[in-house]
């Protein structure tokens, strides 16, 4: 078919996330975002064509588009992305995604190595809740991941503050699904949380603590750049503190030296 013969009477370009009201000409209103997987429907006439590889729409009616809510959204919906990986994107968490949340940090295997135990509703709530208030200080703090394929939560990654020793540290932290370790997601996330604390918000340093039974992790922080630590008891329990400061960070991408933020402490020896 001639894609010109199907243009309409004025062939005014509609794009996908678009609200059109009655007689406006298709002039297209506030775009939603996101790549549409819309669905389109059309009262009473429409023709429809391509021209120039876009579709083209003319209504004598009203058109509608309904689009999927873009997967940056999550289960949150409507949110700030971080960063975005080959896998996941990477948002703020939201009240909303308690009980999802819930669901992941309720599974004992996954907070085996945690200070906090495995988590029930009202404890994922105040986890929650504190990631809010680190956002609203800090700028930073555990972050939602949702993965693309499936706009699912996940886990979470992301830095925020610490009390390690005598000084407030910026501390990388992450806890995934089980169904989702020993894919390199872990790394994956690790990597993309410290582009943004070191890229974004130029911190100073940031440490990873680990218990050294968990092996895991252990491997996470060494392919995400994290390499000599100190021995530490946390908690109550004895851990490795590593530390990767912004110059090192910047090394290992080939960037040149710029300023920090000062926001975090350095060790107290």
């Amino acid at each position: 078919m001639d894609s010109d013969s199907q243009l309409g009477l004025a062939g005014v370009k509609a794009r996908p996330g678009v609200f059109v009201p009655h007689d406006s000409m298709l002039q297209p209103a506030t775009q939603v975002g996101g790549i549409a997987q819309a669905i389109w429907i059309a009262l009473s006439g429409v023709e429809i064509g391509i021209r120039d590889g876009c579709l083209w729409l003319w209504a004598f009616s009203a058109v509608f588009v309904l689009e999927k809510p873009p997967a940056s959204m999550g289960i949150g919906g409507g949110m700030e992305l971080i960063k975005e990986t080959a896998r996941m994107l990477i948002r703020p968490l939201s009240l909303d995604d308690v009980s999802a949340l819930t669901e992941i940090l309720s599974d004992p295997e996954v907070m085996k190595h945690s200070v906090r135990g495995v988590c029930d509703e009202a404890a994922t709530r105040r986890f929650v809740e504190w990631c809010l208030d680190c956002y609203e200080s800090y700028g930073v703090g555990p972050w939602a991941l949702i993965e693309k394929e499936s706009s699912t939560l996940i886990g979470f990654c992301g830095v925020g503050p610490e009390r390690v020793g005598n000084a407030e540290e910026i501390n990388l932290g992450y806890r995934l699904a089980r169904r989702y370790w020993g894919i390199g997601i872990a790394t994956e996330a690790a990597c993309a949380t410290l582009a943004y604390a070191f890229g974004t918000k130029a911190f100073r340093s940031v440490v990873a603590i680990i218990e050294p039974e968990h092996i895991a992790s252990l491997r996470v922080a060494e392919k995400a750049g994290f390499h000599g630590f100190q021995e530490m008891v946390f908690h109550g329990k004895s851990v490795r503190v590593y530390r990767m400061t912004h110059d090192e960070w910047s090394e290992l991408q080939g960037m040149p030296l710029q300023p920090t933020s000062g926001h975090d402490a350095a060790f107290l020896s």
